[in-house]
């Protein structure tokens, strides 16, 4: 929740942002705030569920980024949003709520590439 929240209030802060095993912010007062995010949500998570956490999240963030419905599989198991202000990417894996090996490389490459 922290690393989404802060993506809304202060998304000139960082270049991008890369919540994991999180959920929110389900609104911005910064109706401007369009920030590359990178969303992990693991399918064996039992704390955050991809339907109570990660799908919300990723849908939110599409649509404060003005992205549409097409998707391209990119990094590892992840699929980038086509036509959005800033990058809006959403990757499931079969990981707890932690932050896993596939995460981190996904994460720095990412980062890298902004």
């Amino acid at each position: 929740m922290f690393t989404n929240a802060i993506a809304c209030a202060h998304n000139s802060w960082f270049r991008g942002y890369a919540p994991v095993e999180g959920m929110g912010p389900g609104t911005c007062t910064d109706k401007n705030a369009k920030p590359a995010i990178m969303i992990h949500q693991g399918t064996a998570d039992t704390t955050v569920t991809p339907t109570a956490g990660g799908e919300p999240t990723r849908d939110f963030w599409i649509a404060q980024n003005g992205c549409n419905q097409t998707t391209t599989s990119t990094f590892t198991g992840c699929q980038s949003y086509s036509g959005c202000a800033e990058p809006v990417v959403y990757c499931v894996g079969n990981w707890t709520h932690t932050v896993d090996a596939i995460a981190t490389a996904n994460i720095w490459t990412f980062f890298n590439g902004l």
